[in-house]
Formats: structure tokens, C-alpha cells, sequence
């Protein structure tokens, strides 16, 4: 009887710490941004060799999020409609931050700054500084990604869509079957294939084959 009765106590434990949970996660999940903006970043003493950066870094942030289909993520262009859109607009469903930045080399360094803004009321959120060695594209790449990920992922929604981001590692996993290194060809041999796209993230940065429009400029 005792043990029937802990189970039972158990139990109602359990509901109770489910649903307090469920109710603090529906709360918090209100107050974060939903929408992210990318500016063109700077080129502030105009380095040829960097200026495919002014696109290549947005592109990051882009990529970092790219499995949150709760959140969306769009590149700004022209700041000014953005303004006169929120001015106009009655929905509330919509809570965005912009994020813009810079970057510049400084002797042997290679600095990248940040910053992201409440795109309503222009409160500073968020203003940080990284930099690597000049030559050290790792370091620029993985650095920045992860500077970005711990300052500015603690104010997005945490109301994650889990279907829908299941649908999206899906799709991504139906991508990269060709590249499974056990998969075997029709003859026997292994197929080698390896997954390319932190390669082709790091050509980005190096500025190998780059040549995108997507800010309107």
C-alpha cells in the first residue's frame, strides 16, 4: 500500500513540476526576439583583400540559425523601411533585433566588432569585440560564431518550434545521405564523399569564389 501510495504521490509530482515548467518556458518565451536583422558589416579602412567580409560575416549569423524555424532571419539592406515598417505596424507578434558590425586589421590583428540593437525602441543589447591572428581563418571563423551564439541567443525566444525544427534536420539529413562514409557503391567500394560545407563556410571568409547581392546596396 505504501509503495502504490509513493508511486501515486510520485506521480502527481511529476504533472505538478511538468506543467509549472511548461508555464514558466510559455513566459519566458514572450519576452525574447523572434526576429533577427543582418546589416552589411563595415569595412572601416576599405581592405580590398577583406571587403567580401561586409557579406561573409552576416552569412554566418545567417547559418548559425538556420535550423530555428521559430526564429527568422532576413538581411536589413536599407535600414529605413525597416524603421517605417515598425512605425506602421500593429503586429505584435513581431519582436526584432539588428545586428551590425565591423571589422578592420590592426598590426598583425584582425578585428571584428558587433552590435545588435531593439529594433523598436534602439536600446543597445549587445556590443562585443573579437580578434585573431590575421592569417588565422579558423580562429576568425569558429571565434566569431561562438561570440555570437553566447551574446546573442540568450535574447531570442526560447519557444522552440520542435516539429518544425525536426522537419528541418530532416531535410538537412536527406542533403548529406550522399555524404555518409559508410554508404557502399553498387560495386563495392566505399564512396568517400565528405560534407563540404564548413569548407565551403571558410572559403566565405577567404574571400575564394564569393560574389552575392542580398542587401540592396
Amino acid at each position: 500500500m505504501d509503495v502504490i501510495f509513493s508511486i501515486y504521490s510520485m506521480n502527481n509530482y511529476i504533472k505538478y513540476f511538468s506543467s509549472l515548467f511548461f508555464t514558466i518556458s510559455l513566459c519566458l518565451s514572450d519576452s525574447g526576439y523572434n526576429t533577427i536583422y543582418l546589416m552589411e558589416f563595415d569595412n572601416l579602412k576599405n581592405n580590398f583583400t577583406y571587403s567580401h567580409l561586409k557579406e561573409a560575416l552576416p552569412d554566418l549569423i545567417k547559418e548559425n540559425y538556420k535550423f530555428r524555424e521559430d526564429i527568422k532571419v532576413e538581411y536589413a539592406g536599407n535600414i529605413s523601411p525597416y524603421i517605417e515598417k515598425y512605425k506602421r505596424s500593429d503586429e505584435d507578434s513581431i519582436k526584432g533585433l539588428i545586428i551590425n558590425g565591423s571589422f578592420e586589421t590592426i598590426n598583425e590583428e584582425f578585428y571584428i566588432e558587433f552590435e545588435a540593437y531593439d529594433i523598436q525602441n534602439w536600446e543597445q543589447l549587445v556590443k562585443r569585440q573579437i580578434f585573431c591572428p590575421i592569417h588565422d581563418i579558423i580562429c576568425v571563423h569558429d571565434a566569431f560564431l561562438i561570440s555570437i551564439e553566447s551574446s546573442i541567443s540568450p535574447f531570442l525566444t526560447d519557444k522552440l518550434d520542435l516539429e518544425a525544427t525536426i522537419r528541418a534536420l530532416e531535410r538537412e539529413e536527406k542533403k548529406t545521405k550522399s555524404h555518409d562514409l559508410d554508404q557502399e557503391n553498387p560495386h563495392g567500394r566505399r564512396e568517400v564523399n565528405i560534407n563540404t560545407e564548413p569548407f565551403d563556410l571558410q572559403h566565405k571568409l577567404d574571400g575564394t569564389n564569393y560574389n552575392q547581392e542580398k542587401y540592396g546596396n
